[in-house]
Parts: structure tokens; C-alpha cells; sequence
């Protein structure tokens, strides 16, 4: 926390050099970006579509139905459920969710179903 802090006063190409020096996997942005999640008390959840993956930041102890408004109103509105699955699991089953199905890691929730960090949402709506 306090070293990324004293680093938000370096240029960003002073960021990267020390990101190199400090060896692999460390990433100045991305430890900055999860420093300032923590302190804001926010969570990051997903969705996915064909051809892509979101992160979305919410509040810390919030209910499926507040995520569905963040990502729209109408989703929000036309709520029925959620299939849920940790995003870690997803990856580790090569982003295949008939896989995930079938190892029993997804979840159907209801709108009172608090997200979790790394949750990643299929929400099923109608309107």
C-alpha cells in the first residue's frame, strides 16, 4: 500500500521501470487499482458475451439486483435470476460454461444473492 502510494508521484514510464525492476508479476496499475477498490470498499464482478468480458466495480456487501442496475436499468427492472460462478473457476474451465455446469461450480441465485469479488453473472431478464 504505502510503496504504490509514493509511486503515484513518478511519471508513468518511471512506474513501468520499477515494475520491471521489481521482477514478474508485479504490476503498478493493477496493485494501484485494487489498492484504491479496497479503501473504496468495492468489489469487481463480471459479465460475459461473445466476444467479450467486462469488470464492473460495485459496492462491497450488495445485492445481485444493485449489480443488475449497473450494468442497466432494464436488467435491473426484469430481473428473474442470476447464474452465478467465480471467475477463477471460469478460467480455469477454459471460459466454458457447459464445463463449469458440469463440475457443479454455477450457481442459480436469486436478487437477494450478495456478489462476491471475482463473481462472474449471467443475469436472466425479461421485460
Amino acid at each position: 500500500g504505502k510503496t504504490e502510494i509514493e509511486l503515484l508521484e513518478l511519471n508513468p514510464e518511471d512506474q513501468d521501470q520499477f515494475s520491471k525492476e521489481m521482477g514478474s508479476g508485479y504490476n503498478f496499475r493493477e496493485n494501484m487499482a485494487k489498492l484504491i477498490a479496497k479503501e473504496l470498499n468495492l468489489i469487481t464482478f463480471f459479465t460475459a458475451g461473445d466476444k467479450d468480458t467486462t469488470g464492473w466495480h460495485l459496492e462491497s456487501g450488495l445485492p445481485v439486483i444493485e449489480a443488475a442496475g449497473k450494468i442497466h436499468s432494464d436488467i435491473k427492472r426484469g430481473f428473474i435470476r442470476a447464474e452465478v460462478v467465480n471467475y477463477e473457476d471460469f478460467v480455469k474451465y477454459g471460459g466454458n460454461m457447459q464445463k463449469v455446469r458440469e463440475a457443479g461450480l454455477l450457481k442459480i441465485e436469486g436478487k437477494e444473492y450478495i456478489v462476491k469479488d471475482g463473481d462472474m453473472l449471467n443475469i436472466r431478464f425479461n421485460i
